[in-house]
């Protein structure tokens, strides 16, 4: 930080075809990018501490699982995005946000309601997401913090993740 300059500011800016972009002014809206795709579509986490997505032409606002902060961390380029979640009781949770492809609707969703129940497993944060839908993060199994992937059910089905491998990795 330079405190000789009488006015600084910071701002989010996309340096495209040798032009910089301010996108804090064409938004109005101060955020952290965290992740980007091949598309050049990235997530971040805005200045109330909510997340949000730039897709090249606008910035969609995420939302939360009920709480007043949210931390988007990975996107793929299908324009998946996973992050953590505080919840309505203030407990964060891991989740995965994505288009339904029959309304075309974008949701967010706890990942801990796509693994099963008696799993062990309490998953608080997804840090990255790869093309074919695999998920990593850190969550607490059994009492401890442990790193966790979560794939994609055999059926290609996108409402429910079979746990494929989890623990220490």
């Amino acid at each position: 930080i330079n405190r000789d300059l009488p006015q600084s500011r910071t701002f989010t800016f996309v340096w495209e075809k040798e032009k910089m972009t301010d996108l804090t002014a064409l938004t109005g809206v101060y955020f952290e990018p965290t992740a980007i795709n091949s598309a050049g579509d990235f997530c971040g986490i805005n200045e109330n501490q909510g997340s949000v997505v730039w897709t090249g032409e606008k910035l969609i606002e995420v939302g939360s699982l009920g709480g007043p902060s949210a931390r988007a961390w990975g996107i793929n380029d299908a324009g998946q995005v996973v992050g953590s979640s505080q919840d309505s009781d203030g407990k964060w949770k891991a989740f995965l946000w994505r288009k339904n492809v029959h309304s075309g609707q974008a949701k967010m969703v706890d990942l801990n309601r796509l693994i099963p129940a008696r799993s062990g497993w309490e998953l608080l944060e997804a840090t990255s997401i790869d093309e074919s839908g695999q998920i990593i993060g850190r969550g607490i199994y059994r009492g401890q913090e442990r790193a966790f992937r979560l794939s994609p059910s055999n059926s290609g089905d996108q409402s429910r993740i079979e746990q494929t491998t989890a623990g220490v990795l």
